[in-house]
């Protein structure tokens, strides 16, 4: 929806939204103005104290005129997220999130920490920006950690933050400082990637796609989604540093089909569900109803921190002796246990009805109809609750329209979701790659497309064309394949069966032989036997973006002195040099390295 806005303006968008975020911080310390709209004789204010009596744990809640910041950020601002995720998509947010722009200041500033790298085959010594390691403990466990922060930070909510003004904002400095502090010990998006736990509610509600998510595979722009990039004359460069493999911010779609077959995955989802039904009926369980939550009483609790040791409970008209700040992750726990377990069960009965009805579903597809149908169910539940104390001020038919344009949405979104396959995903990409060959004929082939331009045309369309077209010789056919396989290889599409099984499809549907493919290869200086790689010697795709990067950017600064016969002075240049080393330690492009 944004990939190909410039980042000079999405830099200031997100240091608009964050000086509005400082101006609400600020607000939660000292607000002169909202209280006015709760007082009692404020007829004309929709938030104004009606009178409304709500019972909590049996006695009767004397609400006083209050700033309402917890109220607008709780349930004003917050519910909107969700189906924003799932419209707008993941790079949308990505590109305007604050919290995004705070981790990155230590790179605007060049303060970012540095690792000694000691370079083998020159015995030099280099900084390079420090990484999360590719085989820590932190990597390989990331969906449980930043699940683990998210059920910490919901715990914090129904304990204090919900309704004390100044524990939320320092709750807010507290998260401000951290993002900081990442950014300068790690590079990359670290943040985003290895902690926020918003990221997991972000990537439930938007993979495989939002529903505007721009698609990196078919565009193949060399700057994609949400990529990390810099603003230059010259235009946008991508400064990616490879900080996660299967990068989001690259290619949404592909990091969802690369780790798909993860357990933590499922695990989270069906979590994840669990998490959102304990939070709302934790208000329930507290109080002994629900006007507590639906009146938005908890917004402005008096004194939350004196209720800490209090009883947490109440059911069935008696207070249970498990003070609050126990029965508040008692009940969230309980509850993400059960979905997990709920969730697991589900899925096994989807396999059971998959094997007995024989849809040829591959395991990949089937994850990802359970995953997507786990996050339909977790947001439509969400919107039961979220934002309800505001939405219920509204006129009946106003709050009817909502709830049906919420369903919509969600449902065309999960519509689009189980449509989608990693097969789909690679035979589209692909396709895009033919239609690139096919743009470079000097053949008119308006007459055969009906009217219509050749981007709208379907991947099966796009082959068919190919296969048909009068003006594609067997010359343009071969030469076009061997495009396609050689970008295939470059970029890490030929590293799996599945993907050499539609580089087949794809050289049968424009009729190359299998004797012309293995031609192909040798000219390509690769064994045909070896072509199914080992997946950790094999370039990533984000090493392949960052080295593609960096010969756009050195290439010109070079070419301008071998256009002038002198090839010696180039890499002398000071200017060219410096540029060199400037995006060596941005992309970490080294050839052999150890660090110490």
């Amino acid at each position: 929806m944004l990939s190909g806005v410039a980042e000079n303006k999405m830099r200031l968008v997100r240091a608009l939204l964050t000086l509005g975020w400082l101006v609400l911080i600020v607000s939660l310390f000292w607000d002169p103005i909202t209280p006015e709209l709760t007082r009692p004789e404020n007829v004309s204010s929709p938030f104004h104290l009606s009178g409304k009596i709500v019972e909590v744990q049996g006695k009767v809640v004397h609400s006083e005129p209050y700033a309402m910041t917890n109220r607008i950020f709780w349930t004003m601002l917050i519910p909107v997220l969700p189906l924003f995720f799932l419209v707008a998509g993941h790079e949308t947010w990505r590109r305007i999130c604050p919290l995004s722009f705070v981790s990155q200041i230590p790179r605007y500033l060049g303060w970012n920490r540095k690792r000694v790298i000691l370079i083998r085959r020159t015995g030099q010594i280099e900084k390079q920006l420090a990484l999360v390691g590719k085989e820590s403990w932190w990597r390989k466990n990331v969906w449980y950690i930043q699940f683990g922060l998210l059920f910490i930070a919901l715990n914090v909510r129904l304990l204090l933050v919900n309704s004390d003004r100044t524990a939320l904002g320092l709750f807010f400095i507290g998260v401000i400082a951290t993002a900081l502090a990442v950014g300068y010990f790690w590079g990359g998006k670290t943040w985003c990637n290895y902690i926020c736990p918003v990221a997991i509610v972000q990537k439930i509600y938007t993979e495989p796609r939002g529903l505007l998510e721009s698609q990196a595979h078919i565009s193949r722009q060399p700057i994609t989604q949400s990529m990390c990039r810099a603003s230059t004359p010259e235009g946008d460069r991508s400064i990616c540093v490879g900080c996660t493999p299967n990068c989001p911010d690259i290619d949404l779609e592909r990091s969802y089909w690369e780790g798909i077959e993860d357990p933590a995955l499922r695990h989270v989802y069906y979590a994840f569900f669990g998490l959102i039904v304990g939070f709302y009926c934790f208000f329930y369980f507290y109080s002994g109803g629900w006007d507590y939550y639906f009146s938005g009483t908890w917004t402005h609790e008096p004194d939350p921190i004196g209720d800490l040791f209090k009883p947490g409970l109440f059911i069935n008209g008696m207070a249970i002796g498990i003070p609050k700040i126990l029965s508040a992750p008692l009940i969230l726990g309980v509850f993400v246990l059960a979905a997990v377990f709920l969730g697991k069960a589900l899925e096994a009965f989807y396999r059971y009805l998959v094997r007995r009805m024989q849809v040829p579903l591959t395991e990949p597809e089937i994850i990802n109809r359970c995953l997507s149908f786990s996050a339909y169910v977790s947001i439509n539940t969400f919107y039961i609750f979220g934002g309800r104390s505001n939405l219920l001020l509204l006129p009946s038919a106003v709050l009817r329209l909502v709830d049906i344009l919420i369903v919509a949405l969600t449902t065309l979104w999960f519509w689009q979701a189980i449509q989608h396959s990693p097969m789909r995903y690679r035979r589209e990409g692909l396709a895009s790659s033919l239609l690139e060959q096919l743009r470079k004929l000097k053949v008119d082939i308006s007459k055969f497309l009906e009217g219509r331009k050749l981007e709208e045309l379907k991947p099966d369309e796009i082959y068919i064309l190919a296969k048909t077209l009068p003006g594609f010789s067997r010359e343009q056919r071969l030469q076009a394949y061997r495009n396609i396989l050689e970008d295939a290889l470059r970029m890490g599409k030929a590293e799996s069966s599945a993907s050499l099984e539609l580089l087949r499809e794809v050289r049968t549907e424009i009729g190359i032989s299998d004797d012309e493919h293995r031609q192909l290869l040798q000219e390509l200086g690769i064994d045909a036997a070896d072509m199914i790689f080992d997946p950790d010697a094999a370039a990533t795709f984000e090493g392949w973006l960052r080295i593609d990067n960096y010969r756009r950017v050195i290439e010109p600064a070079v070419i301008a002195h071998l256009e002038q016969g002198r090839l010696s002075s180039a890499l002398a240049d000071a200017e060219v040099a410096a540029t060199i080393r400037k995006y060596r330690e941005i992309t970490r492009f080294r050839r052999s390295s150890t660090p110490t």
